[in-house]
């Protein structure tokens, strides 16, 4: 739910107007409300236990909180030179302003971050969403992968860091998944 609200976000509010701007309105409204209420289902105060005492919070938080962190920086590499400078980013020129590095700063990183924080404090809300911030994060890495290729083969210069970045945090969200998994216990049946 995560993914798809984060993905029909930016189709509805980057992508140029066409026929499916209502569908992509009505995508990201579903996911908004469907993401909240799946959240409101959970009973918080118990996530700690469907997890064992094995589970690498250290490591699965410390990643969440390491990527934002990588990803911010990246984003303000390119925003704060032209803040400085007075000039305007060139992935402006075409539109009104860099919506993807908003939302990103806004709500994406700093609410991955929280999640890794929580879950290396062991809080209820940590154990909740780390697992989430982890899956998404790594549907987007993969995404992004994808991206890089594809410009890549298409002759576009300067992919190779995107390429090898989204490789690298992919590779290691998808370690991080699977030690979040191997440590999920088996639901009590009564």
């Amino acid at each position: 739910m995560g993914y798809f609200l984060i993905t029909y976000m930016m189709y509805t509010f980057i992508a140029m107007y066409n026929r499916l701007f209502l569908v992509y309105v009505a995508l990201m409204s579903a996911s908004f409300f469907a993401f909240i209420l799946t959240l409101l289902a959970f009973d918080v105060e118990k996530m700690s236990s469907y997890f064992t005492n094995k589970l690498p919070v250290r490591y699965a938080g410390g990643y969440l909180m390491f990527s934002t962190l990588m990803i911010g920086f990246l984003w303000l590499a390119r925003v704060i030179p032209t803040l400085i400078g007075s000039s305007i980013p060139l992935e402006v020129e075409h539109g009104t302003t860099l919506t993807v590095q908003a939302f990103d700063l806004a709500f994406f990183l700093p609410g991955i971050f929280l999640s890794g924080l929580l879950l290396i404090k062991k809080k209820p809300f940590g154990y909740m969403l780390a697992p989430i911030a982890t899956v998404t994060n790594a549907l987007i890495m993969a995404a992004l992968l994808s991206k890089g290729i594809s410009m890549n083969l298409a002759g576009i210069e300067g992919t190779l860091p995107m390429i090898i970045m989204t490789s690298l945090f992919g590779l290691i969200a998808i370690v991080s998944l699977f030690l979040i998994f191997r440590n999920v216990n088996e639901p009590v049946r009564t």
